[in-house]
């Protein structure tokens, strides 16, 4: 019984020391990592032997993290000469080897095959330098890890470093490999986001160093002085070369690489002298490499193992942290699975290193991952001089300005100044911060300001009858598209948008068709009124009637608009020169675009022609202040500003974009202001002038202190016949223009020469006497024009759209010439206050007998007894019990005061004299404050048109 039990004692012991030793062989394994580096290519070799030794150097902290697992690693290096086919071939041979994960490879181009072959040996793998997006995990590369941010984060960061740098503009040239083309896309994207102007994007062959030249001058004609480098170090050394050739290095250029470029300074530590001045003020990012609480102790490790290394190199610390990142997640595989999985690699479905791989505190700063597998990590900016580089800027994640680290950068002159995007010289926009632009901005702020005072003052006193006269509902009109058409000034300044080319085109071609169409109602009316006898219809002239019109024409205009923004819509064109960089604002559909300009400038040329033919016909009708006159005026200018504007806008070459610019908007600034001027601000002047006119009862203008009159010996004399001539009448007198703002009381000579029909004008001087002849068919006159600045002894005469305010000597040589001239030349009224009799009888001109009787003298008494005359009086002055009386006094026979149609003596009032010559007809109008005399055909007095 003995021996079985100690048979089987001696077997329990034997079995339990047989487990014990296999079970350290099973839960204690070597997990063996391969590192592919181009150890060998002249290119990169001096960055990739430094990250070899940075490998080497940190195996006693990748023991540390396998601590207390009982696990080793063991690293392996090998040389890909960065070709793909030789790294292919190394992976193959480390999977055979029992390989669990791969390190590498420096470049995209030979890391993107890696990864593929990885793939399908389920093996791990990590880079500290491959940025493309193509390796991320949502791409087919669950496995693949790196501990640089990719190409999004860094294009994303270089698009907000340049607008940081406050520069608007930038130009991209970049490698067509994936590298390139990855932080290009990327840039872009955020480009737009930070309103960047990306002026052109040229890519080149990093195989071909002969065909630089190409996108390098496309570069220099786009204006911009920035350009944004998406290649590798060794290109750039030849595109510079080029670049030199061109003028394109030097202190108003910079050049901004990604992190492609880092590692500049080692290239340059072998270049040509050349070589090394034209890379000196390059900027360049790099996430940060030395930022984590780590570094300090792995750099002594890393100075004691190679003490000829006074700098850590390029990507060292990222491939150190990748060399931890995976040996923490094989660790944790081991502990899930069990060291044998891993050994295998056999992994379960759907594996994916995110689901090992933890966040840690690496040697270069915090290590965590974004959900494709992209580190986040803080960004740096290297300034490179003289062959060195040193960081001049950081940027934490979420930041939103840079950090300075002391550190001034320098650009190519070796001054700190930061140079602008585009040089002063070149810029053919004005800016609004340049002198131009505030000038044009306070110019274009005084006029609105004057037009907004000004319309604001004749609301104030719209009630007045200067005002009412002047049509206030058209002055607001006017005034509000001179307004629009300023703002578009404003809204044009500086680099433009798609809202601003659209809206300025709104505002000035709104605000055009507001003031051509407010002139021609105007010009409209007093068309009509002067070339129509129907009085009666003048109701249809109405405000009310003639601002439906104006509106519907700037609703058709606004309805073109609301056309050509939804199909066409304006949007901004950059455009450059060799000299110069300006913009424009184009349509991408050009059929449409074409098409809608041309209909723009037909329908405001139509517009401009018509209210220039309307201004022609009434240049010679009288109107209060002479309106008739300065809307001539302001028609004839407003043509002459679009013959030269129309061709500087559509036929100047871009490279006077500037001058050209400068010479539209000084015209329309002066065209706006001339407009006002004539049209509103002329009218604002008329109320406050007279408020400010010495009381018009007061003594006579002679005889008032300060009074603004001239003479060649101070005094006036009353009229008196001429001597020997019975017909001829002459008196000296205070004369000044009486629809003009601010002409002075001067001492003219007034004589009526009866028997020859002239009456003269002559103005006093002291060398001889100068004046005007009026025939006296073509004179009116006024006996009491109650004008601002005119006395009761102040007669008005007027001739063709010119009035003349006499002042006489008493109200008794008034009446001498209000007796003569109503013999001679019709009278009109406005029948307000007193006015002297006729006949050496006084009555007031609130008798309507007076006013017939006085409409009816002149006009019967120019036309004689052998033709017929037609009297048209205002409709209010002739009572019901007046409508048929005979007139009293009249020089012939059969006479009568009646109206117009026989039916309706609201149109107005007629009085004619038998004979079969042609008619006279003398015609009132309400608007306006427009009187017009036509001669007429018919016999028997009938109304006739001539």
């Amino acid at each position: 019984m003995a021996a079985p039990v100690s048979w089987w004692r001696w077997s329990v012991v034997v079995l339990f020391l047989g487990l014990f030793a296999v079970a350290p062989s099973v839960s204690a394994a070597t997990f063996k990592v391969t590192a592919i580096l181009p150890l060998s290519d002249p290119s990169s070799v001096a960055t990739a032997s430094g990250i070899r030794d940075a490998l080497l150097a940190t195996q006693g902290l990748i023991d540390q993290v396998a601590l207390g697992s009982n696990h080793t690693f063991a690293l392996d290096v090998k040389d890909s000469a960065s070709n793909a086919t030789i790294a292919i071939r190394h992976v193959f041979d480390a999977a055979k080897d029992g390989a669990v994960a791969i390190i590498g490879e420096m470049g995209s181009a030979v890391t993107i095959p890696i990864a593929l072959t990885t793939s399908n040996f389920a093996m791990l793998t990590c880079s500290g330098s491959v940025t493309t997006p193509d390796l991320a995990a949502s791409k087919g590369f669950p496995l693949f890890i790196r501990t640089i941010p990719d190409d999004a984060a860094q294009g994303q960061f270089l698009a907000r470093f340049v607008a940081m740098m406050q520069w608007r503009s930038v130009a991209v040239l970049y490698s067509s490999d994936a590298y390139g083309v990855g932080l290009m896309s990327m840039f872009q994207d955020e480009a737009d986001t930070q309103h960047l102007q990306v002026t052109t994007m040229q890519s080149f062959s990093s195989t071909d160093h002969n065909g630089h030249e190409l996108a390098l001058e496309a570069i220099r004609e786009s204006g911009t002085r920035i350009i944004v480098y998406f290649g590798l170090s060794v290109d750039l050394i030849h595109i510079a070369r080029d670049a030199r050739d061109l003028g394109m290095i030097g202190a108003d250029w910079v050049w901004i690489g990604a992190d492609g470029i880092s590692d500049l300074p080692e290239v340059l530590a072998t270049a040509k002298p050349s070589d090394v001045d034209n890379c000196n003020g390059v900027l360049f990012s790099l996430p940060n490499q030395q930022g984590g609480a780590q570094y300090p102790a792995f750099w002594n490790t890393f100075h004691t193992a190679y003490p000829n290394r006074t700098d850590m190199p390029q990507y060292a610390t990222l491939f150190v942290d990748c060399y931890q990142a995976l040996a923490r997640g094989i660790v944790r595989l081991a502990a899930i699975h069990g060291a044998d999985k891993v050994l295998k690699r056999s992994y379960p479905p759907n594996f994916s290193a995110s689901d090992v791989i933890m966040p840690f505190e690496g040697i270069s700063g915090p290590v965590t991952w974004n959900a494709e597998g992209g580190r986040l990590a803080d960004f740096t900016i290297h300034n490179v001089f003289k062959g060195k580089d040193a960081t001049v800027y950081s940027y934490p994640p979420g930041a939103t300005a840079l950090k300075s680290t002391g550190t001034a950068v320098r650009f190519y002159d070796g001054s700190s100044m930061v140079p602008p995007d585009r040089p002063a010289q070149i810029i053919a926009y004005i800016q609004w911060t340049s002198v131009g632009g505030i000038i044009i901005e306070a110019i274009t702020a005084v006029l609105i300001a004057a037009v907004v005072a000004s319309t604001i003052y004749l609301h104030s006193r719209r009630m007045d009858p200067k005002v009412k006269s002047m049509s206030f509902v058209f002055l607001v009109q006017i005034a509000v598209g001179i307004v629009l058409v300023l703002i578009s000034v404003l809204v044009g300044l500086d680099v433009p948008t798609k809202v601003t080319c659209n809206l300025q085109t709104w505002l000035f071609l709104i605000g055009l068709a507001l003031v051509l169409s407010a002139i021609a109602a105007k010009s409209f009316r007093l068309w009509r009124v002067f070339d129509n006898y129907k009085l009666e219809k003048l109701h249809h002239l109405s405000d009310a009637r003639l601002l439906l019109s104006c509106l519907a024409v700037a609703g058709i205009q606004a309805l073109i608009l609301v056309l050509w923004t939804v199909i066409a819509p304006l949007e901004p064109v950059l455009t450059s020169t060799a000299t110069s960089v300006s913009y424009k604002c184009k349509s991408s559909k050009s059929g449409w675009s074409i098409a809608f300009h041309v209909l723009t400038l037909l329908y405001n040329a139509v517009l401009l022609v018509s209210v220039l033919v309307l201004a022609f016909k009434t240049r010679k009708a009288f109107s209060a202040f002479r309106d008739s006159k300065y809307i001539g005026y302001a028609c004839q200018n407003l043509f002459m500003i679009a013959v030269i504007t129309i061709p500087l806008r559509y036929l100047a070459p871009d490279s006077i974009a500037l001058t050209s610019y400068i010479i539209r908007t000084v015209l329309v600034l002066y065209a706006s202001a001339f407009t006002f001027a004539t049209l509103v601000g002329r009218v604002a002047m008329v109320p406050f002038l007279a408020a400010r006119q010495p009381d018009p009862a007061a003594r006579p203008m002679w005889e008032r202190p300060g009074s603004r009159w001239s003479s060649s010996d101070g005094l006036a004399s009353a009229a008196e016949p001429v001597v020997g001539k019975p017909t001829t009448m002459s008196g000296k007198y205070p004369v000044k223009k009486g629809n003009s703002l601010f002409a002075p009381w001067r001492t003219h000579r007034l004589t009526l020469f009866a028997l020859e029909g002239w009456l003269a004008l002559s103005r006093l001087t002291r060398d001889c006497e100068q004046g005007r002849l009026f025939k006296l068919r073509s004179v009116t006159f006024d006996p009491n024009p109650g004008s601002a600045g005119s006395s009761t002894t102040c007669i008005e005469i007027r001739c063709d759209s010119t009035s003349y305010l006499v002042q006489c000597a008493s109200e008794d040589d008034k009446a001498k010439w209000v007796r003569a001239l109503a013999t001679h030349c019709p009278m009109y009224s406005r029948a307000t206050g007193s006015n002297p009799g006729f006949g050496g009888v006084r009555m007031g001109m609130d008798d309507p007998a007076a006013a017939v009787f006085a409409h009816t003298m002149s006009a019967l008494a120019r036309a004689g007894t052998e033709s017929a005359a037609v009297v048209v009086v205002p409709p209010a002055l002739i009572p019901h019990e007046h409508e048929d009386a005979p007139l009293i006094g009249a020089p012939t026979t059969g006479a009568s005061v009646g109206p117009t149609d026989g039916k309706s003596r609201d149109a107005s009032v007629v009085a004619s004299a038998g004979g079969s010559e042609g008619g006279k007809s003398v015609r009132w109008s309400q608007f306006e404050d427009t009187i017009v005399e036509r001669s007429g055909g018919g016999g028997g007095g009938g109304l006739g048109k001539s």
